[in-house]
């Protein structure tokens, strides 16, 4: 439906967040992770593009996996936490896997 719900801890809706470019298809699933600072990391398949979401202010960072993207990577599917450094890993549909070490920090990309 192209939105990220939010809810309490106790199950209470708070409020839903569109995000443009998901929808339905192969590869189309998105994937979510929310950093040590609250930003909340999403994929979007579709658009080859990985968006970081301010819950209030909206997309706050954002980049698109293209020709000019010094990694070897296609579409971002997959998207988790670092156990260690606590920033966002990126994995594509051929497994090539990138750390956003940046993750978090305001004004950076």
């Amino acid at each position: 439906n192209g939105r990220l719900q939010i809810f309490s801890g106790d199950g209470a809706f708070r409020k839903a967040v569109s995000v443009p470019g998901w929808r339905d298809g192969p590869l189309g699933e998105p994937q979510v992770a929310v950093d040590r600072f609250g930003v909340v990391w999403v994929t979007v398949p579709f658009e080859k593009e990985v968006r970081g979401l301010d819950l209030k202010a909206g997309v706050v960072r954002s980049f698109r996996f293209d020709e000019k993207w010094h990694y070897p990577f296609r579409v971002p599917l997959g998207i988790s936490l670092h156990p260690k450094t606590g920033g966002i890993v990126i994995s594509d549909d051929q497994g090539a896997v990138v750390p956003l070490s940046f993750a978090g920090r305001k004004g950076r990309m």
